[in-house]
Parts: C-alpha cells; structure tokens; sequence
C-alpha cells in the first residue's frame, strides 16, 4: 500500500511530506483549495502526462516520490526482482519534471521509462476519477469490467495470440485469391516479358563487348585514317621511325667498331627496329580486316536499341536486365504454384478460424456465468446504496456471424431498471449522474473483490448524492477501507466522517503567492472540518455537535 508520498514544487504545492496508513483516507477543503492536487501528484509520479501547470510558478523543477509497502505483495516484489528494480523488498516510484516539460522517472533509483512505471503502478493502485463513472456506458468499459470479475484474462491472451495468428494468416489468403483471380492475366503478361528477355543476351560481358564493337564500327573511319597515317609515320614516310632508326643503328654499329662497350646499345637499338617492324605488321593486319561496314554498324544498332527499350520498358539500367529476368522467372514460378499454396493456406486458416470459434464461444460462456453472479451481487449493492428495488443485469449475447475480433464475438450490454416495474434498459438511457456514481461504486467495489491491487483511490465518485445516500456510501467505503487502504476525495461530511484518516487541504495566499498545503487531522481538528463541511463559513455549536455525533457513529 501507499505508505508516503513527498512533493516538492508541484503545482501550487511548495513542499509537503504525507505518511499515509491502511484504512479509508479522505481528503476535504473548501471550493478551489485543490482537493484533488495530492491525486494529480501522485497520478503524475505513476505515469500521468505532465502539462504547463505541473512545475510550480518560479522553481526549476516538479519532484514527487511514492513510496510503497510491498511485503504483502509477492508478485510485485517478483517483477522487480526480475525487471532488476529489486530494493529489499522497497518500491519507491520518483518522477521530476523540469520547467521546460521533459522529465525523468525512476523506480527505487534506478531510471525507468513512462511505460515501465505505468505496468508498475498498474500493480499498486487503482485511481477511479471524477468522472469515470461515465465510462460505464461505454461498451469497451463494461467488457473489461466483466472481464476483470471472470477472470479471463488468460483467456483472453489465447485468443488474441490466435486472433493475431488468423489475422496474419487471412491476409496471406486474400493476397493469394486476389493473385487467384488475375492469375492467367499475369500469366500471359509474365511468359511474355521472360521471352522478350530470355531472347537477348543480357550477360555484362556481353552487353560490354556490343557496346564496344558498335563504339569500334562507329568510328571505323576515324580508326582507319589513323592508322594509316601511323603506318606511315612508322615506315613508309621519307622520315619515318624506320629511316631514322636504321641511319642511327648504323652510326652505332661504326661507333661500336671503335669501342666494345657500346655492343649492348647495339642490341639495344635493333630490338627498337624489330618492335617497330612489328608494330607495323600488327596495324597493317589490323586496317586490312577494318572496314566501313554499314551492315555491321545497323546490327549493332539495332540490339544496343533493344537493351536500351527493354530497360526503359522495366526501369533499370541495362546491366541490371539479369536481375529483373531473374525476378520475372521467380514470380513465374510461385504464380505457377499459388493452387497449391492457397489450398495449404486455406487449410490453415480454416483451422485457425475453429480455434477462433471454439475458444470465443468459451469466453462467451464464461462471461455468462459471471454476469449472473455480478447482476446479482451488483442488484444487492444496489438496495444498499437506496437504490431500493432498483435491478442491475448483464446482457451476453453471442454472435457466431460477428467478424473474428481479439476480444471475441460477444455484445455486452449493461442494463439497470432504477425503479421497481421499470424493465432494464441501457444505463446511458435510464442512469442520471447520481445513479451512476452509485452503481459505479458498487461495481467496484464488489470487482475489487477478485483483485490484489491493494490501494484504490476516488476523486469525487460520490458526486451528485447527498443524505442518507451519502452516509451509505461513506459507509461502504470505510467497509472497504478495512480490506484495502482507500484514499478518497469528497466534498460530502457523512463521506468525510466514516474515514480512518482525514487530510484537509488548506489554500494560503502570502505576498500575493497561493500555495496549497496538505495537513493531516487530529480528532478535534477533524470535528472543525467536518462541522465547516456541514455548516458552510460560519461554524456553530449546533454543527459541531453534529459532527462530534457523525464521527461518533463510525
């Protein structure tokens, strides 16, 4: 359970340090004293999104810190032991929030994100607002209700585990019809493009050496008018290489005559008369089988437009027409094979589809038990609550032809006749806001029953009663404080005069600064509190002995 919470620059809070026990704990104060602010500080330190209004007016920085007593709660104390929060036994929650909004949280510590406080808090306390009554007439609401009093919570992670499964499954099936249905379409598109593509060498090597031998056939003329004069310079020109190398050799040879060392330039400069000998042969062979062939250049043409139309027409680059026919083929294949794969397909979601019906009719079972024994406990609460007569009933009502959904194919329908004769209607039709406050504590406080959460918390739940309903509820709820602490915001004094604890909630304004502070009552101090509740700004002696009778009768 809570066992303390500090705050510091929260809001209108400067600083405040609560120790909190079991039991029922109220919190009271005048109009505007921010009831509610010790349930927005400890809402935001379990995960709440901070706003503008978080960080007091002037300080750098918002601190809370909750601290939990857990010894009772081995489940807690396993998921943070495995979570590696594990303190002895401690659970200490911390959230600071900075001016500029961002924030950090941690949990006995050690940083921990929002999410990871959230399942932490999950576990700790249950917070019902000031409004969530309302949520009652919401379907998603009253399943999860229902669901939680059943507990079928493993039920229903096996079903949305196989929901999900179907879900992957089906659309793998409806891909594979749709392919199905414009099979033969494709098919003939398909078998054309990997012809059209098979019918051309579309290997790099060979799409290199086209587009080299129509670079060569392109400038043939250009090659051959070049080498010509090559062939020229080299040997055939007055002053070719070969005329001038052969004068040189000679000079040499008659130099060598006269000195012996000069025999390897000898060498020397016949091997640059054998390769320029040979140099001319090779180009003289080479311009002997070069020629301006038009018929050549056009073939050429022609197949470098082919690749060039094949590529635009699949949108790659030509190097990448391989790549494309391999994918092409691929595609082939599997359309060949999409009889056989939508036949195992449909053979698995058939199975799947069973599982679906199978465990969503045993969910609907099992919601239907449950609503008869939660109508009648919630009907019981009901008298209590005067609402005397008054029927309370879950509708379940199974559709086998509803679409497959996560959370089955039930239609929950919470139904309430407040007056005795009336026939049950839908609580958003029949339920005025009073009556909904009460049925929505007595749901509570019946489904809190089957939970281990050991902290619940109301912010004004008991809005819209008054008299002796108020004192019923103020009742119940200390009822419910000796199972669980309760930790309840009230603006009604038979709420406030029922609680173990009872904190004021006071506004100062100093220097034109309003602050707010959080003080725990004496028993004297909490007869001035509740006879103020009762009696408005003036206090008498006749409301004190009011209230003195009120906290007399707990």
């Amino acid at each position: 359970m809570l066992k303390q919470i500090t705050i510091k620059d929260f809001a209108i809070i400067d600083q405040s340090e609560l120790e909190l026990d079991s039991g029922m704990t109220v919190l009271t104060g005048e109009t505007g004293a921010g009831k509610s602010i010790l349930l927005d500080a400890l809402g935001l330190a379990l995960g709440d999104r901070a706003n503008s209004n978080t960080v007091r007016e002037g300080a750098k920085k918002a601190d809370i810190t909750a601290r939990f007593e857990i010894d009772a709660l081995p489940h807690v104390i396993d998921w943070l032991s495995n979570n590696d929060f594990d303190d002895d036994n401690e659970c200490m929650i911390r959230r600071v929030v900075n001016a500029d909004g961002k924030s950090r949280s941690y949990i006995n510590g050690h940083p921990a994100p929002l999410q990871t406080v959230r399942l932490l808090a999950a576990q700790l306390i249950d917070i019902h607002g000031q409004h969530e009554h309302q949520s009652l007439t919401k379907p998603n609401t009253q399943q999860n209700l229902l669901d939680h009093y059943a507990a079928n919570g493993k039920l229903l992670t096996q079903l949305k585990d196989t929901f999900q499964r179907w879900k992957t499954i089906n659309q793998l099936f409806e891909k594979l019809q749709n392919s199905l249905d414009n099979r033969e379409q494709r098919l003939d598109i398909l078998r054309f493009q990997v012809d059209e593509l098979e019918s051309v060498n579309l290997s790099i090597e060979a799409i290199s050496t086209l587009e080299q031998e129509h670079k060569r056939l392109a400038n043939a003329e250009k090659i051959i008018e070049l080498g010509q004069q090559s062939v020229s310079l080299l040997y055939e020109a007055d002053h070719s290489v070969h005329n001038l190398l052969s004068q040189a050799q000679q000079h040499i040879i008659e130099m060598g005559q006269l000195d012996n060392s000069l025999l390897p330039t000898q060498e020397l400069i016949t091997s640059a008369l054998v390769y320029n000998q040979e140099t001319v042969d090779s180009l003289t062979g080479y311009l002997s089988q070069t020629g301006l062939d038009s018929g050549l250049l056009t073939q050429a043409e022609q197949q470098l437009s082919i690749l060039h139309d094949l590529a635009r027409k699949h949108r790659v680059e030509p190097e990448n027409l391989a790549d494309k026919l391999t994918d092409l083929q691929a595609e082939l294949t599997e359309l060949d094979d999409v009889d056989q794969q939508l036949n195992n397909v449909s053979t698995e979601r058939n199975v799947l589809a069973e599982q679906l019906t199978e465990l969503s009719k045993k969910l609907s079972q099992k919601r239907n038990k449950a609503a008869t024994t939660l109508s009648k406990a919630i009907t019981e609460t009901m008298q209590t609550l005067n609402m005397t007569g008054g029927q309370f009933q879950i509708d379940v009502t199974y559709d086998s032809s509803k679409p497959f959904a996560q959370s089955g194919q039930d239609t929950i329908d919470f139904l309430v006749s407040a007056n005795p004769g009336q026939p049950p209607m839908p609580l958003s039709k029949v339920a005025s806001g009073g009556e909904l406050s009460r049925i929505s504590l007595a749901i509570q406080m019946i489904v809190h029953e089957y939970s281990n959460v050991p902290s619940m918390i109301f912010d004004e739940v008991d809005s819209g009663i008054g008299g002796a309903t108020a004192e019923i509820v103020g009742k119940l709820l200390r009822s419910l404080g000796n199972e669980c602490q309760i930790l309840c915001v009230t603006h009604l004094p038979q709420v406030a005069a029922k609680a173990h604890q009872h904190i004021q909630v006071r506004k100062i304004i100093n220097n034109n600064i309003t602050q707010t502070s959080l003080m725990l009552l004496s028993e004297n101090e909490k007869i001035e509190e509740i006879a103020r509740m009762l009696g408005g700004i003036t206090i008498t002696e006749q409301s004190r002995s009011h209230a003195e009778e009120m906290l007399a009768d707990t």
